[in-house]
């Protein structure tokens, strides 16, 4: 019976532990707005890795993006902020050259 305290703890610790790993809730919830956009999905991109940058008053969470094409090559940029719980704006996309693609 002392066995199931101790298993618990484990269980509890190790899916901690996951869940602190990977894309923090802002970076989820960003990549998914932005994956949304119409010249996203116009392009047939999506989304990459999203970077913050330090956080801003009120909560204001400056982004950069990188544009995938289907074969996982960045052809763009998207600049923006993320204002935490409340929404994403997109300040700037970037598209790539294709001699800098390849």
């Amino acid at each position: 019976m002392r066995k199931m305290p101790g298993l618990l703890t484990i269980i509890l610790v190790a899916g901690a532990l996951l869940a602190a790993c990977g894309p923090s809730k802002e970076a989820r919830l960003t990549a998914e707005n932005l994956s949304q956009l119409k010249t996203i999905t116009d392009r047939g991109a999506r989304i990459g890795t999203v970077r913050f940058m330090e956080q801003r008053r009120g909560g204001v969470l400056p982004f950069e993006a990188e544009i995938l094409d289907a074969e996982k090559k960045p052809i763009g940029r998207i600049r923006g902020a993320r204002v935490e719980g409340f929404g994403t704006r997109v300040h700037r996309i970037e598209w790539f050259s294709q001699e800098s693609v390849q």
